[in-house]
């Protein structure tokens, strides 16, 4: 009987510091997901050098696309523009086309925290049409 307990607990000891070591939790530091833009943007965009004072939103897709609202803060009555976006660092860029097919293009720097960006518009047809605008996430 006793021969028997010796091996018995040999073998309980190796299990439990297994059990235990297997248990470690890692200290490994994870690295926190790269800012996005994702999400819903309004503020408002300027004619020329006017201050900024029309309606103007973005919303950015997981998938590089973007709707653009302009005019009217009812997502229902305003401009609709679809295109793309790209973000690289701090700076957004994006190029969509409304329904009469007119092409524009904005260019954006965003501030640190990634929940306000501001920068420049402009019509990629004839160049007249531009402007400044911010926006903010919401």
């Amino acid at each position: 009987m006793k021969k028997m307990k010796f091996p018995m607990l040999v073998c309980a000891a190796v299990l439990s510091v297994a059990f235990f070591a297997s248990c470690k939790k890692s200290k490994e530091a994870v690295a926190p997901p790269p800012p996005t833009v994702e999400g819903y943007w309004a503020g408002n965009y300027g004619l020329g050098n006017n201050n900024p004072d029309l309606f103007y939103s973005f919303l950015f897709r997981s998938n590089g696309t973007v709707r653009v609202y302009s005019g009217n803060a009812d997502t229902a009555k305003a401009v609709k523009a679809e295109g793309s976006y790209t973000l690289q660092n701090n700076m957004v860029k994006t190029t969509y086309k409304t329904g009469a097919d007119i092409s524009y293009s904005t260019s954006a720097t965003l501030n640190a925290a990634f929940n306000a960006m501001e920068g420049n518009w402009k019509d990629d047809q004839l160049g007249l049409n531009k402007g400044g605008f911010s926006v903010a996430k919401k």
